[in-house]
């Protein structure tokens, strides 16, 4: 095995620029009103809801954030990372009770009326993943950058208290909720991840994300460099950061995207906690369910028992 691109030096690193972005000039424009498809489709979204269009100063390109006050002052951000399609969605309105909420999706893979910005596939993917694994391009740690500066406006231009955070996702969004509390673990109130993608890249499953990753039959990649790049986004690697934050990970038994026995392997390396609560859902395959908004809601307001 290689060495891996994780290391306490990397995040502090990504640390280290977050805190420089703190510091940078932003300019933004809210977006003309749109309807995003809900997250989930049994809870409807919230007509308080806007769009924002911002720009990280060395980001790639501009990006959109969807932004749902909560109905009180200061009280926690909660941030929703999107799946790998990148899709913008409209938030569920019952969040605004105990929240204000950003749904961003970095490197502008979603556009602001819910549709994707699929000119920037190529091969028919989007390049985030590949760009990682052979360490060229915009990869990951960009992506995590634009989240980063999502929460920044939020900072300057809501009332959230952006000293507590919680970080919501599934599938791709649930693997970077991990790492982003695991970066903000200093801020973060709690992680959310509803069958999380990337678990055990760096790892058993490397070859996996290779063949998913390599579009030209006569491309040679190297294993220990694939290790390498993807170690600096397996959530497995994060895990010992989230010791003390309250953690809840679900998965679907009928899963064959991002299969339960890796996101059960996942929990069991974050350092244990009261708090901390793993669910299994019986029959679910791969995707956004409301079986993980009504965990999530009963878990943050501690209300989920242990399984």
């Amino acid at each position: 095995m290689g060495e891996y691109m994780y290391t306490e030096a990397f995040v502090e690193e990504i640390r280290r620029r977050i805190e420089e972005l703190r510091k940078a000039e932003m300019t933004f424009r809210t977006v003309p009103e749109s309807k995003p498809d809900p997250l989930y489709h049994k809870i409807p979204g919230s007509p308080k809801a806007c769009t924002v269009e911002l720009k990280r100063p060395d980001g790639p390109r501009p990006f959109y954030t969807r932004y749902l006050p909560a109905e009180g002052e200061d009280l926690p951000l909660m941030v929703i990372s999107p799946g790998y399609a990148g899709t913008l969605r409209d938030i569920p309105g019952d969040l605004a009770e105990y929240y204000n909420v950003i749904f961003p999706s970095p490197l502008g893979y979603g556009k602001a009326d819910g549709t994707q910005a699929n000119e920037l596939r190529e091969y028919g993917i989007w390049p985030v993943l590949a760009n990682t694994l052979h360490g060229e391009g915009e990869t990951y740690t960009d992506w995590l950058l634009d989240a980063a500066w999502a929460i920044e406006w939020a900072r300057r231009n809501t009332t959230a208290d952006t000293n507590l955070l919680i970080f919501v996702g599934c599938s791709q969004g649930g693997a970077m909720s991990l790492i982003l509390g695991g970066i903000f673990r200093d801020d973060c109130l709690a992680v959310c991840a509803d069958e999380p993608f990337l678990v055990d890249c760096s790892g058993e499953r490397v070859y996996d994300f290779i063949s998913t990753c390599v579009h030209n039959p006569y491309q040679i990649v190297s294993v220990a460099r694939a290790e390498r790049n993807l170690s600096a986004v397996d959530p497995l690697l994060y895990a010992p950061l989230l010791e003390g934050i309250p953690v809840l990970i679900c998965s679907g038994t009928e899963d064959r995207q991002c299969p339960a026995v890796y996101n059960e392997q996942l929990y069991r390396a974050i350092p244990a906690g009261p708090l901390n609560r793993y669910r299994l859902h019986q029959g679910r395959n791969h995707g956004y369910s409301a079986w993980f908004h009504q965990d999530m809601m009963r878990f943050l307001n501690g209300e989920l028992p242990p399984a």
